[in-house]
């Protein structure tokens, strides 16, 4: 997504409308767990730009070591939604 900008305008648009329909979709998935009382309330749009951008991010800083990858599959679910789960009550 970083290298939107030096894309030709249609190609650029049509980058933007998928990654926008992604974003809607997440969004509705956040506001289902919020509804549902899995997620507790948040700001989706914030919080889906937070989760997604650190997800996307991966691609800059793993550099293919299989150990890394094992380790970024069995905590970074746990680490990205830790967050937002609701606080039990006693």
């Amino acid at each position: 997504m970083s290298e939107i900008p030096t894309l030709k305008r249609s190609h650029r648009n049509e980058i933007l409308a998928v990654s926008r329909r992604h974003s809607t979709g997440f969004e509705k998935i956040l506001e289902s767990g919020i509804h549902d009382g899995s997620i507790k309330s948040c700001d989706v749009r914030m919080t889906g730009n937070a989760i997604m951008g650190s997800i996307n991010w991966i691609p800059k800083w793993f550099h293919g070591n299989a150990k890394m990858a094992k380790q970024i599959a069995r905590e970074f679910p746990e680490i990205l939604t830790k967050g937002l789960r609701p606080t039990e009550t006693t």
